[in-house]
């Protein structure tokens, strides 16, 4: 399946992205430095801030820091066993250093972009778009329904919604 895509009036693009995986990787707050570590040993990355993301050094997975006690892991998914997109972290997880769990099914990923994104996000977001940091990764609700906004650069959003939300 490929990736659906909507075009609205005004210069605002929507695309659904079917193919993603969505891991959650939990630890408790005294093993952050050794998740960090292996973050940047295994993806090439620090550990990001809270409400913060970053990517791999080959931008193949992207890690939102959700809580100071968990992240989640983005990447594209090619059909196998999504827990080994995270592979890195598997001595660890053996360790019960950190858990890993598999939110693909749970979520859908938008994109929203163009000229007029940020006047289209004010009316459905609660939150201050345009005040937001590039990378910014921020939990909000549309309506009534609570997902992540992460912001790609001024005019590219990114939504991970819950599945049972999206009907595209």
């Amino acid at each position: 399946m490929g990736n659906a895509l909507l075009k609205f009036n005004g210069d605002v693009t929507v695309t659904a992205h079917e193919n993603i995986a969505l891991v959650t990787l939990a630890f408790s707050k005294s093993e952050a430095d050794n998740i960090g570590k292996q973050l940047k040993k295994s993806y090439g990355c620090a550990m990001p801030d809270v409400n913060m993301s970053c990517y791999s050094s080959d931008k193949k997975h992207r890690f939102l820091r959700v809580a100071k006690d968990q992240l989640f892991c983005i990447c594209d998914y090619d059909g196998e066993y999504p827990l080994a997109t995270l592979a890195g972290f598997a001595d660890l997880a053996d360790a019960e250093q950190c858990y890993l769990t598999d939110l693909s099914s749970g979520f859908r990923m938008i994109h929203i972009t163009g000229d007029d994104v940020l006047e289209s996000l004010r009316y459905i977001c609660m939150i201050d778009v345009a005040g937001m940091e590039i990378n910014t990764a921020t939990r909000t609700i549309i309506e009534h329904t609570g997902c992540y906004l992460i912001k790609n650069d001024t005019k590219d959003f990114t939504l991970l919604l819950p599945s049972s939300f999206c009907h595209l």
